[in-house]
Protein backbone atom coordinates (compact mmCIF):
# COMPACT_ATOMS: atom_id res chain seq x y z
CA UNK A 1 0.00 0.00 0.00
CA UNK A 2 1.82 3.34 -1.17
CA UNK A 3 -1.45 6.09 -0.37
CA UNK A 4 -4.54 6.56 0.39
CA UNK A 5 -6.13 6.40 -2.94
CA UNK A 6 -4.96 2.54 -3.76
CA UNK A 7 -7.52 0.00 -2.87
CA UNK A 8 -6.96 -2.88 -0.86
CA UNK A 9 -9.00 -6.43 -0.81
CA UNK A 10 -9.04 -7.66 2.43
CA UNK A 11 -10.63 -9.75 5.19
CA UNK A 12 -10.94 -8.77 8.33
CA UNK A 13 -12.23 -9.51 12.20
CA UNK A 14 -12.42 -6.98 14.95
CA UNK A 15 -12.77 -7.18 18.54
CA UNK A 16 -13.36 -5.40 21.29
CA UNK A 17 -11.31 -4.74 24.59
CA UNK A 18 -13.46 -7.50 26.17
CA UNK A 19 -13.11 -10.13 23.29
CA UNK A 20 -16.41 -9.43 21.89
CA UNK A 21 -16.57 -9.51 18.13
CA UNK A 22 -17.53 -5.86 16.91
CA UNK A 23 -17.74 -6.69 13.50
CA UNK A 24 -16.06 -9.99 10.83
CA UNK A 25 -15.72 -10.86 7.07
CA UNK A 26 -13.32 -13.60 8.20
CA UNK A 27 -15.91 -16.44 9.66
CA UNK A 28 -18.49 -15.22 6.19
CA UNK A 29 -15.67 -15.98 4.25
CA UNK A 30 -15.80 -12.81 2.75
CA UNK A 31 -13.92 -10.10 1.55
CA UNK A 32 -13.89 -6.02 1.71
CA UNK A 33 -12.32 -3.97 -0.94
CA UNK A 34 -12.01 -0.47 0.09
CA UNK A 35 -10.42 2.76 -0.80
CA UNK A 36 -7.43 2.79 2.34
CA UNK A 37 -7.86 6.42 3.30
CA UNK A 38 -11.55 5.39 4.17
CA UNK A 39 -10.48 3.17 6.71
CA UNK A 40 -10.02 4.17 10.31
CA UNK A 41 -6.19 5.78 10.68
CA UNK A 42 -5.05 3.08 12.65
CA UNK A 43 -5.89 0.45 9.79
CA UNK A 44 -4.53 2.80 7.17
CA UNK A 45 -1.16 2.57 9.24
CA UNK A 46 -1.84 -1.01 9.81
CA UNK A 47 -2.21 -1.68 6.10
CA UNK A 48 0.81 0.15 4.54
CA UNK A 49 3.10 -2.33 6.98
CA UNK A 50 1.88 -5.72 5.96
CA UNK A 51 1.88 -6.93 1.82
CA UNK A 52 0.08 -8.51 -0.14
CA UNK A 53 -1.03 -11.77 1.02
CA UNK A 54 0.20 -10.83 4.84
CA UNK A 55 -1.49 -11.28 8.20
CA UNK A 56 -1.55 -8.91 10.73
CA UNK A 57 -2.81 -8.19 14.14
CA UNK A 58 -2.99 -5.13 16.24
CA UNK A 59 -4.63 -3.38 18.94
CA UNK A 60 -6.03 0.34 17.50
CA UNK A 61 -6.55 2.93 19.91
CA UNK A 62 -9.31 5.13 20.40
CA UNK A 63 -7.76 7.74 18.61
CA UNK A 64 -6.83 5.74 15.92
CA UNK A 65 -9.93 3.87 15.70
CA UNK A 66 -13.76 5.72 15.93
CA UNK A 67 -12.31 8.17 18.92
CA UNK A 68 -14.92 10.32 20.78
CA UNK A 69 -17.49 9.46 18.07
CA UNK A 70 -17.52 5.98 18.69
CA UNK A 71 -19.36 3.97 15.83
CA UNK A 72 -23.04 3.61 16.10
CA UNK A 73 -23.22 1.27 13.27
CA UNK A 74 -20.92 -1.03 14.56
CA UNK A 75 -21.73 -0.48 18.56
CA UNK A 76 -18.74 0.84 19.19
CA UNK A 77 -18.92 3.33 21.89
CA UNK A 78 -17.08 6.20 22.10
CA UNK A 79 -12.97 6.17 22.91
CA UNK A 80 -13.14 2.21 22.85
CA UNK A 81 -10.11 0.11 21.57
CA UNK A 82 -10.33 -2.11 19.18
CA UNK A 83 -8.13 -5.39 18.38
CA UNK A 84 -7.96 -6.02 14.59
CA UNK A 85 -6.40 -8.93 12.82
CA UNK A 86 -6.48 -8.25 8.85
CA UNK A 87 -5.18 -10.16 6.08
CA UNK A 88 -4.63 -8.14 3.01
CA UNK A 89 -5.72 -10.57 0.01
CA UNK A 90 -4.99 -7.77 -2.69
CA UNK A 91 -3.90 -4.46 -3.20
CA UNK A 92 -4.58 -2.12 -6.45
CA UNK A 93 -2.50 1.08 -6.57
CA UNK A 94 -3.85 3.87 -8.03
Amino acid sequence: VRNNRDTILLRYRVLDVAGAVVDTSHYRSDTLRIAVGSMPRGVIEASKLIGEGGHMETWVPSRLAFGSAGCDSLAVLPNTMLYYELWLVDVEER
